[in-house]
């Protein structure tokens, strides 16, 4: 039994030094085996099955009946180190879906206890990162962003004291995703930048991972291309060189949306065809994904898929709590108001804006106010557009470089002045849109603006105005070509 027990530790052990995850854990789970027929070694025990939870969540199982086992058994053994990460571990199963679905308040349920049970203990990398881990709990279940941020800077604090350069980056990519929900986006971008050098410096790939994939998928939408396009690439080089599949469906997600988004359908497509690959091998795997899938399904014209998608995405963020990606997955509203679905579009935006605007998510509130205004003001309510806009330009007005974020508001003010027969202003402010969606925006979206902006002359129906409003339509129609979408429905 000595024999049996040292083979298939020692076979475990070379095939988790070849990442063969899979044959890893068959032997380890016989080395299992031979523990439970022995007399009772809790210590060893322990051991495997946190051995066994690790390849687990490597292999993207959803079993947690080790994590648990192993975080009693550490408990009884009174090893509040091994048995703060079991609760961290378990923690980010219930994130990810790996648990068997998402449940943010299970996850903040056990990042809070990991943190509670090391505190006590001197500063170590399991330490600093239950604090970190505790603020990615904070943000993405209850959207409490300065408690988020006080304990994503006590980790930080001691990841410096202990030098833990992995740890360092993995925290300075969540001050960064914390730093963009309060809208202090120049704070965010230097976080984002620190932790991408940190990461590659210090050499691991998975921390490198969350560093190159969290500005873009757990971030507020800024509407910037030339973000979008700089972390994508990130994303899908480090993804090559790595091949880590964990986070295939948001990458190819992401990138599927940029090129939908920048007028590459084609290849778009074949993102997509990817995104939908990675989803068939892990369908429970952080389905609050999918809205990204949903967006470019919605350009490239597949729009039940579309539909479906966003429902998925729109069900998990709720079922789990997922507060600060709720108004996220809102923003697929703008394709339905483009679609001439403004009932639904406005019951999607006013489920999901007070959340932003309780929690004070400002770049959630300037992506939502503006489509808010623009339901409100074609479905002739024009004070409360009026409302809506006023505080979006409110919020625009606390810093001056939101770049790809002001060109909504612009298109939204132009909305309602065509609303109100103000021509003047109407073409003011949609030339001001499309110049702003030029700089830092998307093609797409230039579509939608030249459409709107053509309709008021032919509202106005001025001498020049019916040529006016062809040359705009025919740009429009071009770009929308060029992405391979179908004209939108509100604008004939």
């Amino acid at each position: 039994m000595e024999k049996a027990f040292a083979y298939s530790t020692k076979a475990g052990e070379n095939a988790e030094r070849s990442f063969s995850w899979a044959r890893a854990a068959s032997h380890f789970a016989t080395a299992l085996s031979i523990v439970e027929k022995r007399p009772v070694k809790p210590v060893l025990e322990a051991r495997l099955r946190e051995k066994l939870a690790d390849l687990e969540a490597l292999q993207g199982r959803t079993n947690l009946e080790h994590s648990h086992k192993a975080l009693s058994l550490f408990i009884a053994l009174d090893n509040r180190e091994r048995a703060c990460r079991m609760h961290r571990l378990i923690g980010v199963a219930w994130t990810s879906g790996t648990a068997g679905e998402v449940d943010l308040v299970r996850a903040l349920h056990h990042f809070e206890k990991a943190a509670e049970i090391i505190e006590p203990q001197p500063d170590s990398t399991e330490k600093a990162l239950a604090y970190g881990y505790l603020a990615f709990g904070l943000l993405r279940a209850k959207s409490s962003f300065s408690q988020a941020k006080n304990e994503a800077e006590k980790a930080l604090a001691i990841a410096d004291r202990i030098g833990d350069a992995g740890v360092r980056a993995r925290v300075h990519t969540e001050l960064g995703v914390i730093a963009a929900f309060m809208g202090d986006l120049s704070s965010a971008e230097a976080s984002a930048e620190q932790s991408w050098r940190i990461a590659d410096k210090a050499g691991d790939l998975w921390v490198r991972a969350r560093a190159a994939l969290y500005p873009i998928a757990f971030w507020p939408w800024r509407n910037e291309r030339g973000w979008l396009e700089r972390w994508t690439e990130r994303c899908l080089e480090h993804r090559q060189s790595s091949r880590i599949t964990r986070y295939d469906l948001a990458i190819y997600s992401l990138h599927a949306l940029l090129l939908a988004l920048t007028g590459r359908p084609e290849q778009a497509r074949q993102s997509l065809g990817q995104a939908e690959a990675a989803m068939a091998e892990r369908a429970y795997f952080t389905p609050y994904w999918l809205h990204f899938t949903a967006a470019a399904c919605a350009i490239v014209g597949d729009q039940a898929r579309a539909d479906a998608l966003f429902e998925d995405a729109r069900r998990a963020s709720r079922a789990g709590s997922l507060s600060s990606h709720i108004a996220e997955v809102a923003l697929y509203a703008k394709f339905l108001v483009a679609r001439g679905d403004r009932s639904r579009a406005a019951a999607i935006l006013r489920d999901a804006y007070p959340s932003a605007q309780e929690h004070g998510s400002v770049v959630q509130e300037l992506n939502l106010l503006p489509l808010l205004a623009e339901v409100s003001a074609r479905n002739g309510d024009l004070k409360q557009a009026g409302d809506y806009l006023a505080q979006a330009e409110r919020l625009q007005n606390r810093w001056s470089a939101w770049r790809g974020l002001a060109a909504p508001v612009s298109a939204a003010r132009g909305v309602l002045a065509l609303e109100r027969s103000d021509w003047e202003l109407a073409e003011r402010s949609f030339a001001a849109a499309l110049n702003e969606e030029q700089q830092h925006g998307f093609l797409y979206a230039q579509g939608r603006i030249l459409l709107q902006w053509a309709e008021v002359y032919r509202r106005r129906n001025a001498p020049g105005d019916h040529e006016r409003a062809r040359a705009l339509r025919g740009r429009a129609r071009a770009i929308f070509a060029d992405c391979g979408a179908a004209l939108p429905e509100d604008h004939p």
